[in-house]
Protein backbone atom coordinates (compact mmCIF):
# COMPACT_ATOMS: atom_id res chain seq x y z
CA UNK A 1 0.00 0.00 0.00
CA UNK A 2 2.89 2.34 1.04
CA UNK A 3 4.73 1.70 -2.37
CA UNK A 4 1.52 2.40 -4.34
CA UNK A 5 0.82 6.04 -2.64
CA UNK A 6 4.87 6.64 -3.19
CA UNK A 7 4.49 5.92 -6.29
CA UNK A 8 1.09 8.32 -7.39
CA UNK A 9 3.32 10.97 -5.68
CA UNK A 10 5.90 10.65 -7.97
CA UNK A 11 3.45 10.90 -10.96
CA UNK A 12 1.53 13.42 -9.93
CA UNK A 13 4.99 14.98 -9.05
CA UNK A 14 5.81 15.18 -12.67
CA UNK A 15 2.59 15.50 -14.28
CA UNK A 16 0.24 17.98 -12.00
CA UNK A 17 1.65 21.05 -13.91
CA UNK A 18 0.32 19.81 -17.19
CA UNK A 19 -3.12 19.87 -16.08
CA UNK A 20 -6.12 22.13 -17.45
CA UNK A 21 -9.36 22.61 -17.86
CA UNK A 22 -10.88 21.96 -21.19
CA UNK A 23 -14.13 22.11 -23.12
CA UNK A 24 -13.97 18.41 -23.66
CA UNK A 25 -13.85 17.80 -19.27
CA UNK A 26 -16.43 15.37 -17.30
CA UNK A 27 -18.24 15.84 -14.45
CA UNK A 28 -15.84 13.43 -12.73
CA UNK A 29 -15.40 14.26 -8.78
CA UNK A 30 -13.27 11.17 -7.65
CA UNK A 31 -12.31 7.65 -7.85
CA UNK A 32 -12.18 5.11 -5.09
CA UNK A 33 -10.92 1.47 -5.32
CA UNK A 34 -12.43 -1.20 -2.78
CA UNK A 35 -11.30 -5.10 -2.93
CA UNK A 36 -12.51 -8.35 -1.56
CA UNK A 37 -8.89 -10.38 -0.29
CA UNK A 38 -8.61 -14.25 -0.85
CA UNK A 39 -9.79 -14.32 3.13
CA UNK A 40 -13.10 -12.67 2.47
CA UNK A 41 -11.88 -9.36 3.94
CA UNK A 42 -13.23 -6.04 2.43
CA UNK A 43 -10.76 -3.33 2.57
CA UNK A 44 -11.17 0.30 1.04
CA UNK A 45 -7.60 0.32 -0.88
CA UNK A 46 -7.05 3.64 -2.32
CA UNK A 47 -8.86 6.80 -3.21
CA UNK A 48 -8.36 10.34 -5.05
CA UNK A 49 -8.88 12.78 -4.36
CA UNK A 50 -8.90 13.29 -0.70
CA UNK A 51 -12.17 11.72 0.85
CA UNK A 52 -14.67 12.79 3.06
CA UNK A 53 -15.09 9.83 5.74
CA UNK A 54 -18.74 10.28 6.40
CA UNK A 55 -19.24 9.56 1.99
CA UNK A 56 -17.16 6.78 2.46
CA UNK A 57 -18.93 4.73 5.07
CA UNK A 58 -21.84 5.46 2.77
CA UNK A 59 -19.74 4.35 -0.25
CA UNK A 60 -18.46 0.88 1.50
CA UNK A 61 -21.64 0.25 2.93
CA UNK A 62 -22.80 -0.15 -0.42
CA UNK A 63 -20.14 -1.55 -2.38
CA UNK A 64 -20.60 -4.53 0.62
CA UNK A 65 -24.35 -5.22 -0.33
CA UNK A 66 -22.88 -5.68 -3.58
CA UNK A 67 -20.80 -8.31 -2.51
CA UNK A 68 -22.53 -10.06 -0.33
CA UNK A 69 -26.27 -9.94 -1.47
CA UNK A 70 -26.01 -8.70 -5.66
CA UNK A 71 -26.53 -10.29 -8.27
CA UNK A 72 -22.89 -11.69 -9.72
CA UNK A 73 -23.82 -11.22 -12.91
CA UNK A 74 -24.56 -7.93 -12.83
CA UNK A 75 -21.32 -6.10 -12.57
CA UNK A 76 -22.38 -2.09 -12.69
CA UNK A 77 -24.65 -0.28 -10.22
CA UNK A 78 -24.98 3.25 -9.41
CA UNK A 79 -27.07 5.73 -6.21
CA UNK A 80 -26.97 9.20 -6.07
CA UNK A 81 -26.16 11.08 -2.53
CA UNK A 82 -25.11 14.22 -1.40
CA UNK A 83 -25.38 15.73 -4.70
CA UNK A 84 -23.40 13.27 -6.48
CA UNK A 85 -23.88 10.12 -8.91
CA UNK A 86 -22.02 7.10 -7.57
CA UNK A 87 -21.61 4.47 -10.19
CA UNK A 88 -19.84 0.72 -8.69
CA UNK A 89 -18.43 -1.60 -10.94
CA UNK A 90 -17.17 -4.90 -9.81
CA UNK A 91 -14.80 -7.41 -11.42
CA UNK A 92 -13.40 -10.72 -10.71
CA UNK A 93 -9.49 -10.77 -10.48
CA UNK A 94 -7.55 -13.51 -13.29
CA UNK A 95 -5.11 -15.30 -12.34
CA UNK A 96 -3.13 -13.69 -14.88
CA UNK A 97 -3.74 -10.05 -13.58
CA UNK A 98 -1.79 -8.42 -11.25
CA UNK A 99 -3.37 -8.75 -8.01
CA UNK A 100 -2.59 -12.30 -6.29
CA UNK A 101 -4.07 -11.41 -3.22
CA UNK A 102 -7.40 -10.10 -4.16
CA UNK A 103 -10.79 -12.11 -5.28
CA UNK A 104 -12.86 -9.06 -6.31
CA UNK A 105 -12.03 -5.06 -7.22
CA UNK A 106 -14.74 -2.65 -7.15
CA UNK A 107 -14.27 0.50 -9.05
CA UNK A 108 -16.03 3.65 -7.85
CA UNK A 109 -17.22 6.84 -9.55
CA UNK A 110 -18.48 9.64 -8.41
CA UNK A 111 -19.59 12.58 -11.11
CA UNK A 112 -22.09 15.18 -10.99
CA UNK A 113 -23.79 14.36 -14.36
CA UNK A 114 -26.30 11.32 -14.38
CA UNK A 115 -24.71 9.09 -17.62
CA UNK A 116 -25.20 5.14 -16.91
CA UNK A 117 -23.68 4.19 -20.11
CA UNK A 118 -21.16 6.67 -20.53
CA UNK A 119 -19.86 5.72 -16.96
CA UNK A 120 -20.01 1.81 -17.15
CA UNK A 121 -17.94 2.39 -20.29
CA UNK A 122 -15.08 4.50 -18.09
CA UNK A 123 -15.43 2.23 -15.35
CA UNK A 124 -14.59 -0.90 -17.55
CA UNK A 125 -11.51 0.93 -18.88
CA UNK A 126 -10.14 2.04 -15.37
CA UNK A 127 -11.01 -1.87 -13.47
CA UNK A 128 -9.48 -3.28 -16.15
CA UNK A 129 -6.55 -1.51 -16.15
CA UNK A 130 -6.21 -1.65 -12.44
CA UNK A 131 -6.40 -5.40 -12.25
CA UNK A 132 -3.85 -5.72 -14.96
CA UNK A 133 -1.07 -3.45 -13.63
CA UNK A 134 -2.56 -4.00 -10.24
CA UNK A 135 -1.37 -0.15 -9.18
CA UNK A 136 -3.30 2.88 -9.14
CA UNK A 137 -1.10 5.60 -10.57
CA UNK A 138 -1.62 3.81 -13.71
CA UNK A 139 -5.24 3.96 -13.47
CA UNK A 140 -4.76 7.38 -12.18
CA UNK A 141 -3.17 8.53 -15.10
CA UNK A 142 -6.28 7.69 -17.28
CA UNK A 143 -8.74 9.24 -14.62
CA UNK A 144 -6.97 12.79 -15.06
CA UNK A 145 -6.44 12.24 -18.95
CA UNK A 146 -10.52 12.22 -18.73
CA UNK A 147 -11.02 14.82 -16.48
CA UNK A 148 -9.03 16.87 -18.49
CA UNK A 149 -9.31 15.38 -22.43
CA UNK A 150 -12.90 14.27 -21.79
CA UNK A 151 -11.07 10.72 -23.27
CA UNK A 152 -8.47 8.00 -22.59
CA UNK A 153 -7.06 5.28 -24.77
CA UNK A 154 -5.25 1.75 -23.65
CA UNK A 155 -3.79 -1.08 -25.62
CA UNK A 156 -4.84 -3.40 -24.29
CA UNK A 157 -8.02 -2.16 -22.11
CA UNK A 158 -10.23 -0.17 -24.02
CA UNK A 159 -10.86 3.29 -24.94
CA UNK A 160 -13.23 5.98 -23.85
CA UNK A 161 -14.59 9.20 -25.40
CA UNK A 162 -16.78 11.39 -23.43
CA UNK A 163 -18.51 12.58 -26.65
CA UNK A 164 -19.46 9.53 -27.89
CA UNK A 165 -22.38 9.43 -24.98
CA UNK A 166 -26.15 10.96 -25.72
CA UNK A 167 -26.46 13.84 -23.10
CA UNK A 168 -29.67 15.21 -23.61
CA UNK A 169 -31.27 11.84 -22.63
CA UNK A 170 -29.13 9.69 -20.70
CA UNK A 171 -31.13 6.58 -19.83
CA UNK A 172 -33.04 5.07 -22.95
CA UNK A 173 -33.67 1.49 -21.29
CA UNK A 174 -37.16 2.68 -19.87
CA UNK A 175 -40.04 0.07 -19.02
CA UNK A 176 -43.61 2.48 -19.72
CA UNK A 177 -45.17 -0.48 -20.75
CA UNK A 178 -44.52 -3.07 -18.39
CA UNK A 179 -44.70 -0.37 -15.04
CA UNK A 180 -48.77 0.66 -16.93
CA UNK A 181 -49.26 -3.20 -18.18
CA UNK A 182 -48.60 -4.22 -14.31
CA UNK A 183 -50.50 -1.53 -12.36
CA UNK A 184 -53.37 -0.61 -14.92
CA UNK A 185 -55.45 1.93 -14.23
CA UNK A 186 -53.72 2.59 -11.48
CA UNK A 187 -50.70 4.23 -13.45
CA UNK A 188 -52.49 7.37 -13.03
CA UNK A 189 -51.45 8.14 -9.28
CA UNK A 190 -47.67 7.70 -10.21
CA UNK A 191 -48.30 9.77 -13.20
CA UNK A 192 -50.17 12.37 -11.14
CA UNK A 193 -47.57 12.06 -8.58
CA UNK A 194 -44.90 13.31 -10.90
CA UNK A 195 -47.09 15.97 -12.52
CA UNK A 196 -47.49 17.40 -9.09
CA UNK A 197 -44.21 16.81 -8.16
CA UNK A 198 -45.22 14.72 -5.18
CA UNK A 199 -43.17 13.02 -2.73
CA UNK A 200 -42.51 9.43 -4.34
CA UNK A 201 -41.46 6.18 -2.42
CA UNK A 202 -40.94 2.83 -5.07
CA UNK A 203 -40.36 -0.18 -3.06
CA UNK A 204 -38.76 -3.51 -4.34
CA UNK A 205 -36.76 -6.12 -2.81
CA UNK A 206 -34.65 -6.83 -5.59
CA UNK A 207 -31.89 -3.50 -6.14
CA UNK A 208 -31.19 -4.18 -10.07
CA UNK A 209 -35.40 -4.28 -10.67
CA UNK A 210 -35.47 -1.11 -8.29
CA UNK A 211 -33.00 0.60 -10.16
CA UNK A 212 -34.35 -0.01 -13.57
CA UNK A 213 -38.24 0.86 -12.28
CA UNK A 214 -37.46 4.15 -10.28
CA UNK A 215 -35.20 5.18 -13.77
CA UNK A 216 -38.18 4.59 -15.95
CA UNK A 217 -40.36 7.34 -14.43
CA UNK A 218 -39.04 10.38 -15.81
CA UNK A 219 -39.98 8.83 -18.93
CA UNK A 220 -43.40 9.93 -18.06
CA UNK A 221 -42.73 13.37 -18.38
CA UNK A 222 -40.27 14.00 -20.75
CA UNK A 223 -40.40 17.78 -20.82
CA UNK A 224 -39.09 18.03 -17.97
CA UNK A 225 -35.69 17.70 -16.54
CA UNK A 226 -35.55 15.62 -13.10
CA UNK A 227 -32.71 13.28 -12.22
CA UNK A 228 -31.77 16.01 -9.96
CA UNK A 229 -34.43 14.62 -8.26
CA UNK A 230 -33.85 10.58 -8.22
CA UNK A 231 -32.41 8.35 -5.95
CA UNK A 232 -32.96 5.20 -7.39
CA UNK A 233 -31.39 3.66 -4.68
CA UNK A 234 -31.58 4.72 -0.74
CA UNK A 235 -30.90 2.73 2.25
CA UNK A 236 -33.06 3.72 5.88
CA UNK A 237 -29.41 5.16 7.25
CA UNK A 238 -29.40 8.58 8.32
CA UNK A 239 -26.61 9.54 6.65
CA UNK A 240 -28.68 8.98 3.24
CA UNK A 241 -31.84 10.03 4.81
CA UNK A 242 -30.39 13.08 5.31
CA UNK A 243 -30.72 14.32 1.77
CA UNK A 244 -35.03 14.79 2.16
CA UNK A 245 -35.29 16.39 5.14
CA UNK A 246 -36.38 19.59 3.55
CA UNK A 247 -37.62 18.18 0.00
CA UNK A 248 -40.43 18.69 -1.54
CA UNK A 249 -40.40 16.48 -4.70
CA UNK A 250 -37.73 13.31 -5.20
CA UNK A 251 -38.82 10.32 -6.80
CA UNK A 252 -36.63 7.65 -4.07
CA UNK A 253 -36.21 3.84 -4.79
CA UNK A 254 -35.67 1.43 -1.25
CA UNK A 255 -35.25 -2.28 -1.12
CA UNK A 256 -35.88 -2.11 2.59
CA UNK A 257 -39.42 -3.02 3.12
CA UNK A 258 -39.57 -0.87 6.45
CA UNK A 259 -39.73 2.25 3.73
CA UNK A 260 -43.46 2.41 3.86
CA UNK A 261 -43.60 2.94 7.40
CA UNK A 262 -41.55 6.03 6.57
CA UNK A 263 -44.83 8.03 5.88
CA UNK A 264 -42.81 11.50 5.70
CA UNK A 265 -40.92 10.27 3.15
CA UNK A 266 -43.36 10.24 0.66
CA UNK A 267 -46.89 11.13 -0.78
CA UNK A 268 -47.29 8.63 -2.78
CA UNK A 269 -46.09 5.18 -2.56
CA UNK A 270 -45.22 2.44 -4.48
CA UNK A 271 -45.14 -1.37 -3.81
CA UNK A 272 -43.50 -2.89 -6.88
CA UNK A 273 -43.85 -6.87 -6.01
CA UNK A 274 -47.48 -6.36 -4.77
CA UNK A 275 -48.09 -4.27 -7.78
CA UNK A 276 -49.92 -2.24 -5.09
CA UNK A 277 -49.75 1.93 -4.94
CA UNK A 278 -51.13 3.80 -2.39
CA UNK A 279 -51.55 7.81 -1.26
CA UNK A 280 -50.81 9.07 1.89
CA UNK A 281 -53.45 10.44 4.23
CA UNK A 282 -52.05 13.71 4.09
CA UNK A 283 -52.13 13.76 0.31
CA UNK A 284 -55.13 12.02 -0.27
CA UNK A 285 -56.68 16.21 -1.18
CA UNK A 286 -53.84 16.87 -3.42
CA UNK A 287 -54.15 13.84 -5.58
CA UNK A 288 -58.37 13.48 -5.99
CA UNK A 289 -59.08 12.04 -9.38
CA UNK A 290 -61.47 13.29 -11.58
CA UNK A 291 -62.57 12.73 -15.08
CA UNK A 292 -59.72 14.14 -16.63
CA UNK A 293 -57.54 11.86 -14.71
CA UNK A 294 -59.69 8.96 -15.72
CA UNK A 295 -59.36 9.57 -19.35
CA UNK A 296 -55.52 9.95 -18.81
CA UNK A 297 -55.19 6.51 -17.53
CA UNK A 298 -57.26 4.80 -19.65
CA UNK A 299 -55.73 6.11 -22.70
CA UNK A 300 -52.23 4.60 -21.02
CA UNK A 301 -53.48 1.49 -20.28
CA UNK A 302 -55.01 1.32 -24.26
CA UNK A 303 -51.42 2.41 -25.46
CA UNK A 304 -50.21 -0.85 -23.86
CA UNK A 305 -52.63 -3.20 -25.56
CA UNK A 306 -51.42 -1.65 -29.29
CA UNK A 307 -48.51 -4.31 -29.53
CA UNK A 308 -47.66 -2.38 -32.87
CA UNK A 309 -46.15 0.49 -30.13
CA UNK A 310 -42.60 0.33 -28.84
CA UNK A 311 -41.36 1.87 -26.02
CA UNK A 312 -40.25 4.74 -27.58
CA UNK A 313 -43.81 5.59 -29.36
CA UNK A 314 -45.65 4.99 -25.86
CA UNK A 315 -43.59 7.88 -24.22
CA UNK A 316 -44.25 10.14 -26.96
CA UNK A 317 -47.84 9.43 -27.10
CA UNK A 318 -47.64 10.44 -23.14
CA UNK A 319 -45.74 13.03 -23.57
CA UNK A 320 -48.45 13.95 -26.63
CA UNK A 321 -50.97 14.00 -23.76
CA UNK A 322 -48.72 16.00 -21.53
CA UNK A 323 -48.89 18.34 -23.82
CA UNK A 324 -52.32 18.86 -24.41
CA UNK A 325 -53.13 19.02 -21.07
CA UNK A 326 -50.75 22.08 -20.29
CA UNK A 327 -51.73 23.46 -23.72
CA UNK A 328 -55.54 23.27 -22.17
CA UNK A 329 -54.15 25.27 -19.16
CA UNK A 330 -52.58 27.50 -20.75
CA UNK A 331 -55.83 28.69 -23.17
CA UNK A 332 -57.65 29.54 -19.95
CA UNK A 333 -54.86 31.95 -18.55
CA UNK A 334 -53.94 35.25 -20.32
CA UNK A 335 -50.87 37.11 -21.29
CA UNK A 336 -48.97 39.15 -18.81
CA UNK A 337 -45.58 40.77 -19.37
CA UNK A 338 -44.86 38.11 -22.13
CA UNK A 339 -45.77 34.77 -20.89
CA UNK A 340 -48.91 33.28 -20.02
CA UNK A 341 -50.21 32.75 -16.64
CA UNK A 342 -53.61 31.21 -14.54
CA UNK A 343 -55.39 32.22 -11.93
CA UNK A 344 -57.30 30.96 -9.89
CA UNK A 345 -60.47 33.41 -10.76
CA UNK A 346 -59.70 32.37 -14.40
CA UNK A 347 -60.23 28.82 -13.85
CA UNK A 348 -63.22 29.42 -10.86
CA UNK A 349 -64.95 31.01 -13.99
CA UNK A 350 -65.09 27.81 -16.50
CA UNK A 351 -66.68 26.42 -13.80
CA UNK A 352 -64.85 23.02 -13.15
CA UNK A 353 -65.59 20.81 -10.83
CA UNK A 354 -63.28 21.67 -7.43
CA UNK A 355 -61.05 18.91 -7.71
CA UNK A 356 -60.34 19.36 -11.67
CA UNK A 357 -60.05 23.12 -10.22
CA UNK A 358 -57.76 22.41 -7.56
CA UNK A 359 -55.46 20.04 -9.79
CA UNK A 360 -55.28 22.57 -12.58
CA UNK A 361 -54.16 25.04 -9.93
CA UNK A 362 -51.84 22.83 -8.85
CA UNK A 363 -50.14 21.85 -12.31
CA UNK A 364 -49.91 25.52 -13.23
CA UNK A 365 -48.07 26.17 -10.02
CA UNK A 366 -45.46 23.45 -10.85
CA UNK A 367 -45.78 24.68 -14.71
CA UNK A 368 -44.63 28.56 -13.02
CA UNK A 369 -48.12 29.33 -14.75
CA UNK A 370 -49.61 30.49 -11.58
CA UNK A 371 -50.36 33.76 -10.73
CA UNK A 372 -52.09 34.66 -6.91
Amino acid sequence: MEGNRNQLLVWLNRNVIMIMVTPQSTHLISCHIIEKDCNGDILWVWSYPKFDPVDREVFMRKCKFFYEYGNRQKLFRFFRYNGQWVYIHSSEVFSSDGLPKVKLVSLMLSSLDFNPERYETLCRVLTKSYCKSGHPPVMLQLFLSVLVTGKCTTEENGTFFANEFNTSCPYRQHQLNAIISRFGLETILIYTGLLLKRRIVVYHHDVDSLIEFVLSLPAFLTHRDMWDSVFPWVDLYEDELSDFKDSKFHIIGCANAGVENHVDLYDVFVNVPASEISVASHAKESMTMTKTHKDIALFMVQLTEKESLTERDIMQEISRKTKDLIDHLRSVGSEVDGRVVVSLDQLKKKEYSSQLEAFLFSLAQVENLAVI
